[in-house]
């Protein structure tokens, strides 16, 4: 009895059952072997990187910012044509730049419905409410 009692409860995992008990159904569930690190390593690249590109966008405004301010005191027609090209110049960089990172939310969002689908990461789990909760901050 007590030998099965330490297998039951060695440290090293190879004797344990493959299975858990789900507490709302009460039923024995297959514990399904997922490395949800190495799953959701790609997606924390991936907002990584949206992440940089909305930085890029905060200095762009700010350059606005100081270009705005700038407009109030120039006096000279010829720098205030200057001033406002490159004001055109930034808002378009910043357009271009918020629809690029709109369409790489629209993926990241198929993504996270995509991988409801795989077995263990299904809606409510922690590797779904993980992956929404970081998309919806960003």
């Amino acid at each position: 009895m007590e030998d099965v009692l330490l297998r039951s409860f060695s440290a090293n995992g190879q004797n344990r059952m493959p299975y858990s008990v789900d507490l709302e159904t009460g039923k024995l569930t297959e514990m399904v072997g997922i490395n949800t690190a190495k799953d959701l390593s790609g997606f924390f690249e991936e907002a990584g990187a949206i992440r940089t590109h909305m930085q890029s966008i905060k200095q762009v405004l700010y350059n606005l910012q100081e270009a705005n301010e700038e407009s109030k005191t120039i006096t000279n027609t010829r720098a205030m044509k200057d001033l406002r090209i490159r004001m055109d110049k930034d808002i378009e960089d910043v357009l271009r730049k918020a629809k690029f990172i709109k369409g790489r939310l629209e993926e990241v969002d198929r993504a996270n419905t995509a991988n409801r689908k795989i077995p263990g990461c299904e809606q409510g789990t922690s590797t779904d409410r993980t992956r929404i909760s970081i998309t919806n901050s960003l």
